[in-house]
């Protein structure tokens, strides 16, 4: 059976809009990749820039340390045997597993690439 929404305690969300898979990489990277998580298929996913071109990131994992230098947010500091790369968040380090470009296209991200 159906119960009537109490109006005075219920909750109107905005419309899920396609910048709001948005990366920051100034922030941790456990909030990174709940963002990932969240937006991922069906929805328009988490994206970010590598030069002009749009990077869609589909599936990600936490690295808890690394042994290369600090360096800013959202540059690939290192990949694994794999060559998956690794990226520097604000705190912590991001594996991206899976990634595509805007056209769909699958690349190989390099040491030192900045995503913005």
């Amino acid at each position: 059976p159906r119960k009537k929404q109490i109006k005075t305690v219920s909750y109107i969300y905005p419309r899920r809009k396609a910048n709001d898979g948005k990366i920051n990489w100034f922030k941790p990277a456990r909030e990174i990749l709940n963002l990932v998580r969240a937006v991922a298929a069906p929805y328009p996913g988490a994206f970010c820039k590598i030069g002009p071109d749009k990077l869609f990131v589909w599936k990600a994992s936490l690295i808890e340390k690394s042994n290369c230098p600090i360096k800013e947010p959202g540059v690939v500091i290192s990949s694994t045997k794999c060559g998956l790369p690794i990226i520097q968040c604000g705190e912590g380090f991001l594996k991206i597993r899976h990634w595509t470009t805007g056209s769909g296209n699958k690349f190989t991200l390099n040491i030192g690439d900045q995503l913005t």
